[in-house]
């Protein structure tokens, strides 16, 4: 089993084990350092009491070792004084320092022995076999062991010195490692949190469907993201420092004073649609625009740009509100379209409710299945054909109407609405009179352009009862059908109606809704009429 080294191991604890470890060591090396000082204290004053007791033991060796002629009683006295107050001065030192106790006993004892037995030269101090021999034999004893015990003293001072300073030292030295460790292990999460984040924001920078630029205070473009650069028609990755008027000339016509009064004071350009109109006279384009400086940067200032093309959302409000004003106004005339209608197949059908009920459920039946049919495509863009069929859907089943015509002229949504009950009201009136109320006769329904962009329709019966002239009276829905359609199909619309001895014949001519732009199938069918 291999073995982590320690810093490995202290490596993984937390900041806060880390810190409480490192503060525990700093505490310990100020409380070394403190006790190393208490402690020098303590040993320089004993070394201060035994070096006192060194000079005081040099004041007794040289009373003793030089004579001291006695001229009289007075001068004998001074030695012993001097003596005296040394030896006093030893013993103080001795209480404390026990390992001293047997060489000042010594000593003690000597000076006693010379005080009976006074020296009168100093051949008698050096005498070997004389009292003197012994005094210096005691003192010399008590000299070498103050000395020895200074010596000690220094060396064991000096030793605690280096020994308390070199652990303080060590002691704080690895805490401050430790704090450096986990600095640097917070420093490498902190830096690999902000690799990580800036790489998350690089994605959303990079990926966000708006435009999103930083601006420097002379309005030159530092980054862009791709859909800025889609937005101004340029490739991905625009080159740093090209200035906003180069790329997007026209917002940036709006935007330049707008971003500068806001770089001058310092502050954010709050959120603001703005409007583009083109020189080259196309539709205008309607951008949402908000700007915030960048805090916390030194110079130069810098300003990062939002910008989002709302031109899409701005024409689905506007279509949107001319939706519903379109409904209003399509549903006050189907209310009244109903009115009407009720009241003209009720005039029309006398007093008989049941024929009031058939004709106006056929109607009203219509009028429905138009609605249906101009929802379904959006109120724009449903075809003849599409009317036609939505029409005679009844009868169609019965294979005896035919329909002829191109496939891609469109009406408004009130000419779909016309035509369709124009319709209905001549394939009702032929099952009940005409073609469609025998076994054989068949109907056609054709349509064509004409000269003019405009459109020909015509219904034809044949095989059916034969009709003796124009009815006598004329209800709704012949007066609907020479009158009431080609109103609503428009001002240029002509109706006519036509009672052959063959069959009813009704032919229309109005022009259609293309949206202006004929498709390939109009164009060529105009060119042909013409």
């Amino acid at each position: 089993m291999r073995r982590e080294l320690p810093f490995r191991s202290l490596h993984r604890l937390g900041w806060t084990d880390t810190l409480m470890l490192a503060v525990g060591l700093l505490l310990c090396a100020a409380f070394l350092l403190l006790w190393r000082i208490v402690a020098a204290e303590f040993e320089g004053a004993r070394l201060s009491r035994l070096e006192a007791g060194l000079t005081a033991y040099g004041e007794v060796s040289i009373v003793l070792r030089h004579p001291w002629p006695a001229v009289d009683a007075r001068q004998a006295e001074a030695p012993a004084a001097i003596l005296s107050a040394n030896l006093e001065t030893l013993r103080a030192v001795v209480e404390q320092e026990e390992r001293l106790q047997a060489p000042f006993d010594a000593l003690l004892t000597a000076v006693a022995q010379w005080a009976v037995v006074p020296r009168r030269s100093e051949s008698d101090a050096q005498g070997p076999q004389g009292q003197g021999g012994n005094t210096m034999a005691a003192l010399q004893g008590m000299g070498n062991a103050l000395r020895a015990e200074v010596r000690e003293q220094r060396r064991a001072s000096h030793r605690n010195w280096r020994l308390g300073v070199g652990t303080a030292l060590l002691s704080s030295l690895t805490g401050l490692v430790l704090l450096a460790l986990q600095r640097r292990k917070l420093l490498r999460g902190a830096q690999s949190q902000v690799a990580v984040a800036t790489a998350q924001l690089r994605a959303v920078y990079a990926a966000a469907p708006i435009g999103l630029v930083l601006l420097d205070e002379h309005l030159r473009i530092q980054r862009a993201n791709p859909s800025f650069a889609a937005m101004a028609h340029l490739e991905p990755g625009l080159p740093a420092g090209s200035r906003l008027e180069q790329v997007v000339p026209e917002l940036a016509e709006v935007l330049a004073p707008l971003l500068q009064d806001a770089l001058r004071r310092g502050d954010a350009l709050q959120g603001r649609e703005v409007t583009i109109i083109p020189i080259l006279g196309a539709l205008p384009r309607h951008y949402f625009v908000a700007a915030e400086p960048v805090l916390g940067v030194e110079e130069p200032a810098l300003m990062s740009l939002v910008v989002v093309d709302v031109t899409d959302r701005v024409a689905a409000e506007a279509w949107r509100e001319e939706v519903v004003a379109e409904l209003n106004h399509r549903v006050k005339n189907m209310l009244a379209t109903v009115q009407s209608l009720a009241a003209q197949t009720l005039r029309g059908a006398g007093h008989d409710p049941h024929r009031f009920a058939a004709d106006f459920s056929a109607r009203l039946g219509a009028l429905s299945r138009s609605h249906e049919l101009i929802a379904a495509d959006g109120w724009n863009g449903t075809t003849v054909i599409q009317a036609a069929h939505a029409a005679l859907a009844p009868w169609l089943p019965s294979g005896r109407l035919t329909l002829v015509g191109p496939s891609r002229l469109t009406l408004r949504a009130a000419q779909v609405q016309a035509l369709m009950v124009g319709l209905t009201e001549l394939a009702g009136n032929a099952s009940r009179y005409g073609a469609l109320s025998g076994g054989g006769g068949r109907v056609t329904l054709s349509w064509e352009l004409v000269a003019g962009g405009l459109v020909r329709l015509s219904w034809h019966e044949a095989g059916g009862p034969r009709l003796v002239g124009p009815p006598v009276r004329r209800g709704f829905g012949l007066r609907f059908l020479e009158r009431g359609v080609a109103h609503d199909l428009g001002r240029e619309a002509r109706a006519k109606l036509t009672f052959d001895p063959g069959g009813l014949s009704y032919e229309v001519v109005f022009r259609p809704h293309s949206h202006g732009h004929p498709t390939g199938e109009f164009r060529k069918a105009a060119g042909a009429a013409a």
